[in-house]
């Protein structure tokens, strides 16, 4: 069967990264788009095909000025405007979980960040609810493995190089 990821808000892509700031500490920034769109194919309990695109024009955090400065800074959105993953080894959950049960797996496949292609294996959760797939998961990310730095305002705020990948997709029958 095809599973398609629906116009729902429910469904987002973001990040999670530690910021320092001069004289005053830490702070763990988040952002997330909602503008995700995808795909995967389940064959018995196996899934053997899965893509996903996001729109990183569309990160949100808390801070508008964080927002605007990742379109020429960091993962620059204004030259690399999406970030793509496809599965490349399928995902063989041995049994399909009863109704509202999880399932975790790992998902193999290509990530593509700041135009650099990275094989990567993203750990997720899976729930049944009906006609609905839940899928939850997160990846670590090297900034450097993908061609870029984090971000930094005059000196007075850096950003780790490292950081979280975390999504939440809700996949309905097609």
């Amino acid at each position: 069967s095809l599973g398609s990821i629906g116009d729902s808000t429910s469904s987002w892509l973001g990040y999670r990264v530690q910021e320092q700031f001069v004289g005053v500490g830490g702070h763990t920034a988040v952002g997330r788009t909602p503008k995700v769109t995808g795909s995967l194919t389940l064959s018995g309990s196996t899934v053997n095909a899965a893509s996903i695109t996001a729109d990183l024009t569309a990160l949100v955090s808390d801070s508008p000025q964080r927002d605007g400065e990742l379109g020429g800074d960091g993962i620059k959105t204004d030259t690399y405007p999406t970030a793509t993953f496809a599965l490349t080894q399928p995902i063989a959950l041995g049994s399909l979980p009863p109704d509202g049960s999880t399932v975790s797996a790992t998902a193999v496949g290509n990530l593509t960040l700041h135009g650099v292609t990275k094989s990567v294996q993203v750990s997720l959760q899976a729930q049944r609810q009906g006609g609905i797939i839940a899928v939850a998961g997160s990846l670590p990310i090297v900034f450097a493995d993908f061609g870029f730095t984090g971000p930094s305002v005059l000196g007075f705020v850096t950003v780790n190089d490292h950081g979280i990948m975390e999504l939440h997709l809700l996949f309905t029958h097609v």
